[in-house]
C-alpha cells in the first residue's frame, strides 16, 4: 500500500467534517476491500480450539490510543463479554520472525473486575507462553491501567496456526458479564531495521515520508522521533492522543484546562504561569516525574509572582539570578537576591564541599551532597530498614528523617531536598568485637528464646540505591532456615545495588525460600552491578549467590560468586530464578552449586522467557537431579545466550547438559561452549554448529587466547573441524570483546 493511501487511512476521521456521507461511505468500502477492518466484537461460541474466533483477516491500520504504532502496524481490537466459558481466538501467522502483541485492556479498570490470564498456544493446544500479571501497567498502551490486565509479546519462529486462550485468573472461564478488550498487533522482523541509526524504523519513516527525526510532521508539539518512541501517529495533529484533532479539540493537551485558559495548551504537564515568565508555577498532579521530564517544559518557577526570577537551586528562598528572558516587570527586591547561590546556609562554602549545609553544627546525613546517605557503621546499615527509599537517615523507627545535605530534586511534581539511597564509606564487620567468633557479644546476633543466634534481619522492600563504593561487608551471618526472603536485602524493587563485596571466614546465610547472599527476591526494574559474594548459602527453593528469585526487568553486570550454594529447587551460582526480560552480562561463578531437586545452573537455575545471558561463565561444580546445566539448568521461551561458557563438572539424573540442561527451540545459544572433558558431559541441550554452540576439550578452550581463533591464526583448532569432532571448521570466540571482559584469560586462570 502506498504511503499516500496509508496517510489517508490514518486520517479518515479528519475527512468526516469535509466529505458528504455517500462519499465517506464509498471511501470506507474501498478501504475495506483492501483488507482494512474496524474494531470487532467477540463472536460466540468460541469456547474451544475447534470453534475459536478467527481474527486473521480483521487486522487494520486504524489509529487507536490503546495500541502502539496502530497507525502503521496492523492491529485489531476485540470487545468481549464473558459467558462462563473460556474465550479462544485464532490467528494464522504467515511471516517467520514476526512479533505479535496480545494485550488485555480495561479488564480490571474503569469499573471492571476481570483479572485476566492468557495463554498463547500452538495448533494442538500446547502452551507456548502464558501471562497473568504484567509490569509495568502501561506496557501495551494506555488501556493497560492495571497489572492484572495480561500482556504477551511473542516472536514466532515458524508460520502456522496459533491460538490465544483467555480466562479469569484462578479459574477456567471468563465469568458471565465480565468484559475486556483484547488488543492484538503484529510487526514484521523488518520493523526493527534502522539503517540510518536515527532511532526510528526505516519502514515507519518511509510510510509517513519522514526523514528528519527532530522535525514535527503534524505540528502537534511532538517531534517525529518522539511520535515513534511513544507509538503515536506522526501525521495526525492530536497533542493529547484522544482521537480528536487539535482543530476540533478545546483542550488539546487533555489536562482539564481549556486551551484559552492554559499557559501551556499543548502540554499535559502544566497549565499555570501567573507571572508569564515561561516557567510553570505548578505541575499537573496527574503528571508523574517522567511525564514532567518528557514534557520538555522549563523548570518549576520558585518565584511565581516575580517575572524576573524563577531559580533557587539551594532552596534557601533567595533568587539565584535575574531571568535573562524577562522583558517586563523584572525588578527583584535586593533582600531576595542570593549572595551565595548553591550554598544553603550562605556561609560562602558551596554545598558540594560543605559537610554541614544547614549550619546546625552537625555533619550532614549526606555530607558530600551526592544524593546518597553515608553509612560508616553497622547501626547505620541497620537504619536502612526505617527509610527504605533512602530519602534520608532515620536511625530508629520513631526518629525523624534527616535529609540534611541531600540535593534538591524533582519529586512528585515539587522540588524537594531528598536523597535516593545509601553508600558505604568504609568496610563493615559483623564480628563487631573482632574476636574471631560470632556470638551474643556481637551486634545483630539476635538470639531467639533458645539462645540461638538468628543473625542479621534482612532489609525488606528496599527501593533505593545502595553503593558499596568498593568496600566489603564482612562476616554477614543469617541463620533463619524457617524464613523466606533471606539475604543482606530480603526484597528489593526499582533499586540499584553496586560495588559491594560480601566476604569473611565467618560469613554464612541460611534461609528457606528466596535465599541469596545479596538479595533474596527482586520484584522488577533493578540493577546489580560490580558486586561479589564469597560465603556459603543454604536454602530450599530459589537459592543462589546474588539473587534467589528475580521477577522481571533485572540487569546483572560485572558480578561474581565464589561461595558454595545448596538448595532443593531452582538453584544457581548467581540467580536461582530469572523471570523475564532480564540481562546477565559479564558475570561468573566459581563456587559449587548443589541441588537435590530440579533446575540447577552454574549461573542461573531456571530462566522462563526473554532473558539474555552474555559474556558470562561458570567453572564451579554443578550438581542436581533434573534440568541441570553448566551455565543454565532450563531455558524456556525466547531466551538468548552468547559469548559464554562453562568448564565445571556437571552431574545430574535427567535433562543434563554441559552448558544448558534443557531449552525450548525458540531460545538461541550462540558462540558459546562447554568443556566436554572437565564437565564430564558430551552433550548439551539443542547444540548446533550453525551458531557455534558446541562442546570442546578444555585444552582447546585454554589454548585459544585471541578472539576469532581459526586454523589460519592458531594451531588450537583444525582446518576442517575434524579434530573437534565437528562437520566444518570452527571460529572459536568469534567477536568476543576481550578488552572489556577478558574471558579467555579467565578460562586459563580458573582451570590451572
Amino acid at each position: 500500500m502506498s504511503s499516500a493511501i496509508g496517510l489517508l487511512l490514518c486520517n479518515l476521521a479528519r475527512l468526516r467534517k469535509y466529505l458528504s456521507t455517500p462519499l465517506l461511505m464509498m471511501l470506507t468500502l474501498l478501504f475495506s476491500s483492501h483488507g482494512i477492518a474496524q474494531n470487532i466484537d467477540e463472536v460466540e461460541p468460541n469456547s474451544t480450539l475447534a470453534i475459536a474466533q478467527d481474527i486473521t483477516a480483521s487486522f487494520s491500520r486504524v489509529r487507536s490510543a490503546d495500541i502502539l504504532h496502530s497507525a502503521f502496524l496492523p492491529s485489531v481490537s476485540i470487545t468481549a463479554t464473558g459467558d462462563n466459558t473460556a474465550d479462544y481466538y485464532k490467528v494464522i501467522v504467515n511471516d517467520v520472525d514476526s512479533s505479535y502483541i496480545f494485550d488485555i485492556d480495561y479488564g480490571i479498570s474503569h469499573g471492571g473486575s476481570f483479572d485476566s490470564y492468557i495463554y498463547l498456544q500452538n495448533s494442538t493446544g500446547g502452551n507456548i507462553v502464558t501471562n497473568n500479571h504484567f509490569w509495568p501497567a502501561s506496557g501495551g498502551g494506555s488501556g493497560s491501567f492495571n497489572v492484572h490486565d495480561s500482556y504477551i509479546k511473542y516472536k514466532f519462529s515458524s508460520t502456522g496456526t496459533y491460538y490465544l486462550k483467555v480466562i479469569r485468573s484462578g479459574r477456567s472461564y471468563v465469568d458471565t458479564g465480565s468484559t475486556y478488550t483484547l488488543q492484538v498487533s503484529k510487526e514484521n522482523s523488518s520493523f526493527i531495521v534502522d539503517a540510518d541509526e536515527d532511532g526510528m524504523s526505516d519502514e515507519w519513516e518511509a510510510f509517513f515520508s519522514i526523514t528528519d527525526p527532530a522535525a514535527d510532521l503534524d505540528m502537534d508539539g511532538y517531534s517525529n522521533l518522539a511520535e515513534f518512541t511513544q507509538g503515536s501517529d506522526p501525521s495526525f495533529t492530536d497533542s493529547d492522543n484522544d482521537g480528536l484533532a487539535n482543530s476540533e479539540d478545546d483542550d488539546d493537551d487533555n489536562d482539564g484546562v481549556l486551551d484559552v485558559d492554559d499557559a501551556f495548551p499543548l502540554s499535559f504537564a502544566a497549565a499555570l504561569d501567573v507571572d508569564g515568565d515561561g516557567h510553570p508555577d505548578v505541575w499537573n498532579g496527574n503528571c508523574n516525574d517522567q511525564c514532567i521530564i518528557d514534557s520538555g517544559l522549563p523548570a518549576l518557577d520558585q518565584f511565581p509572582q516575580l517575572a524576573g526570577a524563577w531559580s533557587d537551586t539551594d532552596g534557601d528562598g533567595l533568587v539565584d539570578a535575574v531571568n535573562p528572558t524577562c522583558s517586563n516587570n523584572c525588578a527583584i527586591p535586593s533582600e531576595l537576591v542570593d549572595p551565595y547561590p548553591n550554598d544553603f546556609d550562605n556561609d560562602n562554602s558551596s554545598d558540594l564541599v560543605d559537610t554541614d549545609d544547614n549550619g546546625d553544627g552537625n555533619q550532614d546525613a549526606d555530607a558530600d551532597s551526592d544524593g546518597l546517605i553515608e553509612i560508616s557503621s553497622l547501626e547505620e546499615l541497620n537504619a536502612m530498614r526505617y527509610e527504605l527509599s533512602g530519602t534520608g537517615l532515620q536511625l530508629t523507627s520513631n526518629a525523624a528523617v534527616d535529609s540534611s545535605g541531600c540535593p534538591i530534586i524533582l519529586y512528585q511534581g515539587t522540588s524537594q531536598r531528598r536523597c535516593s539511597g545509601y553508600e558505604l564509606t568504609q568496610d563493615l564487620d559483623f564480628d563487631s568485637n573482632s574476636d574471631g567468633i560470632l556470638d551474643e557479644n556481637d551486634l545483630y546476633w539476635n538470639a531467639n528464646s533458645s539462645g540461638e543466634g538468628l543473625g542479621w534481619s534482612p532489609v525488606y522492600q528496599f527501593t533505593g540505591i545502595f553503593d558499596g563504593n568498593g568496600f566489603e561487608i564482612k562476616n554477614l551471618y543469617i541463620n533463619r532456615s524457617s524464613q523466606d526472603n533471606i539475604g543482606l536485602f530480603g526484597r528489593i524493587d526499582n533499586s540499584t545495588i553496586q560495588n559491594v563485596s560480601l566476604i569473611g571466614p565467618l560469613a554464612e546465610v541460611k534461609g528457606r525460600n528466596f535465599v541469596a547472599g545479596l538479595v533474596g527476591r527482586i520484584g522488577s526494574n533493578s540493577f546489580i552491578t560490580n558486586s561479589s559474594v564469597a560465603l556459603n548459602i543454604t536454602g530450599k527453593q530459589y537459592v543462589a549467590g546474588l539473587i534467589g528469585y528475580g521477577e522481571s526487568n533485572i540487569t546483572l553486570e560485572g558480578n561474581y560468586n565464589v561461595g558454595s550454594i545448596l538448595g532443593s529447587y531452582g538453584v544457581g551460582g548467581l540467580v536461582g530464578y530469572l523471570g523475564n526480560t532480564s540481562v546477565i552480562r559479564k558475570n561468573f561463578n566459581t563456587g559449587n552449586v548443589t541441588n537435590i531437586g530440579s533446575y540447577t545452573g552454574g549461573v542461573v537455575g531456571y530462566a522462563p522467557s526473554e532473558n539474555s545471558i552474555v559474556d558470562s561463565f561458570n567453572s564451579g561444580v554443578v550438581e542436581g537431579y533434573n534440568y541441570v546445566g553448566g551455565l543454565v539448568g532450563r531455558l524456556n521461551n525466547d531466551n538468548q545466550i552468547s559469548s559464554s561458557y562453562s568448564t565445571g563438572a556437571v552431574k545430574g539424573n535427567s535433562n543434563v547438559g554441559g552448558l544448558v540442561g534443557y531449552k525450548y527451540n525458540n531460545t538461541t545459544v550462540s558462540q558459546s561452549f562447554w568443556a566436554i572433558d572437565s564437565s564430564k558431559q558430551a552433550s548439551s541441550a539443542g547444540t548446533t554448529e550453525a551458531t557455534s554452540y558446541v562442546g570442546l576439550p578444555l585444552a582447546t578452550l585454554k589454548c585459544a587466547i585471541i578472539a576469532n581463533t581459526t586454523s589460519d591464526n592458531s594451531s588450537c583448532v583444525s582446518a576442517d573441524g575434524s579434530a573437534e569432532n565437528l562437520n566444518a571448521a570452527l571460529t572459536l570466540y568469534r567477536d568476543w570483546k576481550l578488552q572489556r571482559y577478558g574471558a579467555l584469560v579467565l578460562v586459563t586462570n580458573f582451570q590451572r
